[in-house]
């Protein structure tokens, strides 16, 4: 079983009383823990219904501290609001992530609080989150540092992780020495094999006697991985049936059985023949094939379907409008427990009354959309004197869920309709038919509900050969109304290396420099979309930070280069002024639009290597691009670059290198050594990166300086498969490529 995986983590300080944190980008069933640090030791923070404490609210210093955790459920919405009793200053943090176990499981370590350093007061700089022993394998280890100051020398900087093996995940760092507020750092590892985690100690650049607090957990993988279960329908449905039904009816839906997160099914049948609206409900969804206005053979009927978001405020009963002069009209209601309420119907036959076939309907057979489903039949009929209404037959591998009739009394006019349910595990769903003794206006439906962890089935038809983005032979079909068809054509879309250390491992890989600046408008999406069909497997990008605080693709200081005009420093303008300016550069596919960073992790963060380059935004933005980069990629799929020079630039790296990232300070030949007729700076700073870059038609005794440090040299800004094959026989062993058309893609699945 795979240890549960860190998704990201976002923070907020505030003083007001109902803080609220976006939990959008957790996934239902995903994992979601909140710490608290409030900068007055009296502060109450409450967690919403449903939250648990992992650990006791506790004081340390002036400060108190708080530790709550969820999984998140289909009616936990797009954010969570805490409570909190003052407005003092509180910092909140939300760490949250996929694979966890039960909440129950988890293994909550002892908290530690600052006066209980050994170092003398006055000057411990040190906190210690005190060791945990993960009683199985598999887990993911977090470790919560929760600090303040009252000093003012220096900020409140994290200058040492010891020991290694820990990949930070959250600085929220003060912004200057005389803040003065309360500062969060979280840091995670994996547990591959049970035991001791050991101390893990983090020293503070500014000292503080007592309003330190820290603490490790460890949350568990699931024991097993249950198979997908159908939706299932709980307890005992409602009827409603009435002789004289005008314009609006009301059903009843079943007490004491309905939660958060349950669907509530209402199907319908009415004898009126020449109604040209069907029924409605608030909040309630016409299920399956649409409405046939005034059909004299199947009538009113209809299948409806309402999500239930917040049980405690669902009403007991439900109002359906109809057209009058309905008179005689049937319906129930049940509730459907593990529908994904997103998408929740997973197919149906798309005929309004079924087929006729003498005295019996059809619903057809249909392919659902997921596997397994509920499906749901419903058939229904109008009967005089002497016809029996109770079927004959009824549809083959069907329970009954329902059945109502507005009389017993055969002497009379009746209305009928009987409801089945049956799970399918495997598509189709066959065709079923019910039957009646006599011939008359009568209708079934058929719809599917798919459940929350229903998943794709495989299509019919031969498909066309292929492989997936990992490499492994496929087919691949595209769906219509007729069914699933198989395309002439079509280029592969390969994911790009899987980790930074799976692309050092592949010699002369590529990267595609500012998405392919050589041949399309230069970080735009469109070029970094073609670099990928190309089979880059790693994706260069320069950020410039706006006035109002989005990250976009620029290598300048302005755009007037790329957009052509005079629009000054990118630093100083909104992105709204951005988005109205429009990226001209490269020979193919311009203008394009701009892109944030969000975008570009949102199409290819998940797919492939991402260097990032703060540029101009260095001085200002250091901590906020380290964290935006660590919070959507982390050290595994991301690379920090910088000009390889200066004290700035190795500030930086050495800030990057203590979250776990490599670091490529990139050079160029003037950088060389005085015997070589350069300024010595690769000498100077060198040492500094992870990774050196080095112009790619620098001679071999320059290439041979890089290589002294004994680490990897990456080339760089190759135009042509010459200039690549030059680089590399020189000893570098990927490059980075600003004509991606022209250069060869080296990724992890090229020989």
């Amino acid at each position: 079983m795979a240890a549960p995986v860190f998704g990201g983590v976002t923070t907020l300080r505030t003083t007001s009383n109902s803080p609220v944190l976006s939990i959008s980008s957790v996934s239902t069933g995903g994992w979601m823990i909140v710490s608290a640090m409030a900068s007055v030791s009296s502060t109450v923070v409450t967690a919403p219904n449903g939250w648990t404490v992992l650990h006791t609210p506790e004081i340390s210093g002036s400060r108190k501290n708080y530790l709550f955790a969820k999984v998140k459920d289909v009616s936990d919405g797009s954010s969570v609001t805490f409570s909190q009793s003052a407005v003092d200053t509180t910092a909140y943090s939300l760490s949250w992530g996929t694979g966890s176990g039960d909440i129950s499981t988890w293994t909550i370590g002892a908290s530690w609080i600052r006066t209980s350093s050994l170092q003398a007061s006055g000057s411990r700089t040190n906190s210690i989150a005190k060791s945990i022993t993960t009683p199985s394998n598999d887990q993911l280890v977090l470790a919560i540092s929760h600090e303040a100051t009252n000093l003012k020398s220096v900020p409140m900087e994290v200058t040492g992780i010891n020991p290694s093996g820990w990949t930070q995940r959250l600085w929220l760092e003060q912004v200057a020495p005389s803040d003065n507020v309360e500062t969060i750092w979280i840091g995670s590892k994996d547990m591959t094999t049970a035991g001791s985690t050991g101390d893990l100690t983090l020293t503070y650049a500014s000292p503080q006697d007592a309003n330190g607090w820290t603490i490790q957990l460890a949350i568990s993988a699931p024991t097993s991985t249950p198979p997908a279960a159908a939706p299932e329908i709980i307890g005992t449905p409602v009827n409603f049936s009435s002789n004289a039904v005008l314009d609006t009816f009301t059903i009843n839906h079943p007490t004491g059985v309905v939660q958060t997160g349950d669907y509530i099914i209402v199907t319908i049948r009415g004898q009126y023949a020449s109604a040209t609206a069907e029924p409605s409900s608030s909040n309630f969804t016409r299920l399956g094939a649409a409405f046939v206005p005034s059909s004299s053979d199947s009538r009113v009927h209809g299948i409806y379907g309402k999500a239930v978001t917040d049980a405690s405020t669902e009403p007991s009963s439900y109002t359906f409008t109809v057209l009058n002069n309905n008179n005689r009209m049937v319906a129930t209601c049940f509730v459907v427990r593990g529908v994904d309420l997103v998408n929740p119907v997973g197919g149906f036959s798309n005929s309004y009354s079924g087929t006729a076939l003498g005295s019996a309907r059809r619903v057809e057979s249909y392919a659902p959309n997921a596997i397994p489903i509920l499906s749901l039949f419903v058939g229904s009929s109008e009967f005089g004197s002497p016809d029996d209404h109770t079927p004959t037959s009824y549809p083959s591998g069907y329970t009954e869920v329902a059945n109502v009739t507005t009389s017993t009394n055969t002497a009379v006019s009746r209305t009928y309709m009987w409801v089945g349910k049956r799970t399918i595990t495997q598509p189709p769903v066959a065709a079923a038919e019910i039957q009646w003794s006599v011939t008359s206006g009568s209708g079934a439906e058929g719809i599917a509900l798919r459940g929350t962890g229903s998943t794709l089935p495989e299509p019919a038809g031969n498909g066309i050969s292929a492989r997936d983005g990992n490499g492994n032979v496929t087919k691949v079909y595209y769906k219509t109304a007729s069914g699933a068809k198989t395309p002439s054509a079509l280029i592969p879309m390969r994911r790009g290396f899987s980790t930074v250390q799976e692309m050092l491992a592949k010699p002369g890989f590529t990267w595609a420099h500012r998405g392919g600046s050589g041949n399309y408008p230069e970080m735009s999406l469109y070029s970094y979309t073609q670099c990928v069909a190309l089979g880059y497997g790693v994706l260069e990008i320069s950020l410039a930070r706006t006035s109002d605080g989005v990250w976009f693709g620029l290598h300048d200081q302005t755009t007037d280069r790329t957009s052509g005009g005079t629009f000054g420093n990118a630093s100083s303008q909104t992105w709204a002024q951005i988005q109205a300016q429009q990226n001209n550069t490269g020979a193919q596919g311009a203008p394009k639009p701009y892109m944030r960073w969000e975008e570009l992790i949102a199409n290819y963060g998940n797919s492939h290597i991402i260097v990032a380059d703060p540029k101009y935004a260095l001085a200002s933005y250091r901590v906020e691009f380290l964290n935006m980069v660590n919070r959507d990629l982390g050290p595994t799929r991301a690379i920090i670059k910088f000009s390889g020079s200066g004290s700035g630039a190795v500030f930086l790296s050495n800030a990057a290198k203590a979250m776990g990232f490599e670091t490529w300070g990139f050079f160029y030949a003037v950088d060389a050594s005085a015997a070589q007729g350069g300024n010595g700076n690769l000498q100077t700073w060198g040492a500094d990166w992870t990774l050196i870059g080095m112009e790619y038609t620098a001679s071999q005794a320059i290439f041979n300086e890089a290589l002294a440090f004994g680490k990897p040299v990456i080339a760089h800004i190759i135009p042509n498969q010459a200039g690549y094959d030059s680089a590399i026989a020189k000893g570098a062993v990927g490059g980075q490529i600003s004509h991606v058309a022209n250069v060869a893609p080296v990724s992890w699945w090229t020989p």
